[in-house]
């Protein structure tokens, strides 16, 4: 996905979409990350998933750091309670401070997977330590995709900035400080949905969820720590709101059928507003007509950790829908089974909602991390 300047201060408005995420399948080239689609998602044993309860969030761990070469490159392989950081990027050779990767980074990355797990309901730690190569360039970044992917290789390397996760392992390089950080909580949900989920989610909704989880913002006081808010992403408010002024937005059964690659034939800004409305579609069912389809977003993705949400579609669409669902990851089978049957009324609440988001005045709340919906 594809962002043209380095860093949050430099680009002004940024374009997000520089990211593939695989085994969901692909997606699109500006930030987010993948898009899925026909690669099922590992399913780890059942005991890795249970449904436990969340352990307190870690405020302070000590990242283990040793030597690390990449070629004729020096780096650092930082390794934390739930990532193995494999890194080039220094202080010399970016934009990146001095403890940019050995503290923001896997600090930041800690309070990710806190966010994850509680942010919406409770849900399995991450059944294995997640790898994440963070490249300090693009060309080292292509050597290392070529080497891990092999054959698979050439589809990654079209992507024009930013990165990639597939089977759980993110490989990225730096865009710029802030950048980076973004791209690396949304590509980190990517990693934790496949490798310890047992049912993938549909497209959609994996990709919303991800962007859902990118909001974050410092701490001021002194701690250089983070705190996440899922409500602190003017971009994605931006690009719903730009659209929703333009008249642009897709209707909700769109956003249900295709992915954001196929909304990139003709314009990048398809894409973008592809990712804001699925954005905005989780805080709709987090939030939205009242809360009462909170209880059924944390069903679905209970269901999808523990193994539960493919045979609960199979018994309520059937054996063929179950198979497609798995397959293409995308339709409204899961929300005819899980939310409501009369989608047009559903889809009528949704537009209600982003209207009232979108309204003037909002993105000031939107810049406080303050829910811009009316009571």
């Amino acid at each position: 996905m594809k962002r043209i300047n380095h860093g949050r201060t430099e680009t002004p408005r940024r374009t997000r979409l520089e990211s593939l995420s695989v085994p969901l399948c692909f997606c699109g080239f500006l930030f987010l990350s993948n898009c899925g689609q026909t690669t099922p998602v590992r399913t780890p044993d059942a005991s890795a998933t249970t449904l436990t309860p969340v352990p307190p969030p870690a405020r302070t761990f000590e990242p283990v750091i040793e030597p690390w070469t990449f070629e004729d490159q020096e780096g650092q392989i930082i390794t934390t309670p739930n990532f193995r950081l494999l890194t080039t990027v220094t202080s010399k050779n970016s934009w990146a401070s001095a403890d940019y990767m050995t503290r923001r980074y896997p600090i930041l990355m800690e309070r990710a997977i806190d966010h994850y797990i509680t942010s919406i309901t409770k849900l399995p730690p991450p059944a294995q330590r997640l790898e994440t190569y963070v490249m300090a360039n693009r060309p080292q970044w292509s050597r290392v995709t070529q080497r891990l992917m092999r054959d698979e290789a050439e589809v990654y390397l079209r992507i024009p900035r930013g990165g990639f996760t597939a089977n759980g392992r993110s490989i990225l390089y730096f865009i710029g400080r802030a950048d980076t950080l973004a791209i690396a909580a949304h590509e980190g949900w990517h990693q934790y949905t496949q490798t310890t989920f047992q049912n993938p989610l549909p497209v959609w909704l994996e990709e919303g969820l991800a962007c859902y989880m990118e909001g974050f913002g410092w701490n001021r006081d002194g701690s250089g720590t983070p705190t996440f808010n899922a409500w602190k992403n003017a971009e994605r408010f931006d690009a719903l709101a730009r659209a929703y002024r333009e008249n642009r937005l897709q209707p909700l059964d769109a956003l249900f059928r295709y992915a954001p690659q196929d909304f990139m034939k003709d314009n990048v800004e398809g894409a973008l507003t592809y990712y804001a409305q699925a954005w905005a579609f989780v805080h709709f069912l987090n939030e939205g007509s009242g809360g009462k389809y909170r209880e059924s977003l944390r069903e679905i993705l209970q269901d999808a950790a523990n193994g539960q949400l493919v045979p609960r579609i199979q018994a309520s669409r059937g054996s063929r829908a179950a198979g497609v669902f798995v397959t293409q990851r995308r339709g409204a089978d899961l929300v005819l089974v899980y939310v409501t049957r009369n989608l047009e009324l559903l889809s009528a609440e949704y537009e209600a909602f982003v209207a009232d988001i979108t309204r003037l005045g909002k993105r000031d709340r939107i810049i406080a991390g303050e829910t811009p919906v009316t009571p």
